[in-house]
């Protein structure tokens, strides 16, 4: 797999190559904006796994996913997240779902992951809700007056006001109160 494209407002560019015995690129362009944690070895879509992605010129061995290898969340959605073996200890994406109840296992995985490592980077109001408008695994909130707002800062790291809202949600506190501006 390969992936250009780091910034605000990348335009993202996969191509996805699968051996044996047909070689499939598939290219897709986006305008959503790249966590700069996305792990490259994640499928083009709305769901993925953070991690330490490798450096310019280094090999592609050298990187890891920040899931701790539980099978937790590969439980929840095996079908959509790479199995984890001897050859593989990272949870990724390698496929994204397509239909209500693949959308829900990966709502499931990304909830199962005690370390935040899967996240949901679209715009869909439903999922977003389902995820419980939460910042620890959502890139978009709703806000109270309905717009979507990004709460993430160019490295990745939550804004201030959301990691608030994620630290009383982790006390057992319900607030949804995002920025309106």
């Amino acid at each position: 797999m390969q992936c250009t494209g780091v910034g605000e407002q990348p335009v993202l560019t996969w191509t996805i190559t699968r051996a044996n015995p047909v070689i499939a690129s598939v290219i897709v362009e986006s305008r959503m904006r790249l966590h700069p944690r996305r792990l490259f070895c994640n499928v083009a879509g709305d769901f993925y796994a953070t991690g330490e992605n490798p450096k310019p010129g280094e090999s592609r061995s050298c990187w890891m996913g920040d899931c701790l290898t539980c099978h937790g969340p590969e439980s929840q959605a095996q079908e959509l997240l790479a199995e984890l073996n001897s050859e593989n200890t990272t949870t990724y994406f390698v496929r994204q779902p397509e239909t209500e109840i693949e959308t829900e296992r990966a709502c499931r995985a990304v909830q199962y992951c005690c370390v935040d490592a899967l996240r949901y980077a679209g715009q869909n109001a439903a999922i977003i809700h389902r995820l419980g408008n939460n910042p620890a695994q959502c890139d978009y909130l709703i806000a109270n007056d309905g717009r979507m707002v990004y709460c993430l800062d160019e490295k990745g790291e939550l804004q201030p006001w959301a990691a608030e809202i994620r630290a009383a949600i982790g006390m057992g506190i319900d607030i949804r109160s995002v920025p309106t501006e």
